[in-house]
């Protein structure tokens, strides 16, 4: 695995893996940022998508090697101009897209054996109140993987 801090690494990997990949949506550029901010009448139509290192949970395994828990989060986010479902059905489809990458692989692409899979949680699938007070689509999507060290 690349130097450097484990979420860090794994956050950036994961952004690569959703930039490289081809959704039925089309193509994807996430980003990897800290504290994404994004002001709904800056966002105009476009998607959206931040790769944000999240948590990080370790657990000892022995006096010399712990075994860490990486928590990466990805942020989808649109302001189409119809919250309809055949505007929105796509992305939500998308969003599983970008799930199945990493749960089919049962890692990051590059990382087999190095970072598997553990889970993946939707936080929400999309965020109703954004749907009503903003017009937007927000959905949270975190990955999980395991890295022993």
């Amino acid at each position: 695995m690349a130097d450097g801090h484990i979420s860090i690494v794994l956050a950036e990997a994961v952004k690569e893996a959703i930039n490289n990949a081809s959704f039925d949506y089309g193509t994807v550029e996430a980003i990897r940022e800290y504290a994404p901010e994004l002001r709904r009448d800056e966002m105009g139509t476009d998607l959206h998508v931040f790769v944000v290192p999240s948590d990080l949970e370790k657990k000892l395994l022995s006096r010399t090697s712990t075994n860490n828990d990486v928590n990466i989060d990805i942020g989808v986010f649109i302001a189409p101009d119809k919250l309809d479902n055949a505007t929105l059905d796509p992305i939500m489809s998308m969003i599983q897209e970008i799930d199945d990458l990493f749960v089919k692989s049962r890692s990051i692409p590059g990382y087999a054996g190095q970072a598997p899979w553990v889970r993946s949680q939707s936080l929400p699938i999309f965020d109703p109140d954004d749907m009503n007070d903003k017009r937007q689509l927000s959905s949270l999507l975190r990955m999980t993987f395991k890295v022993c060290r």
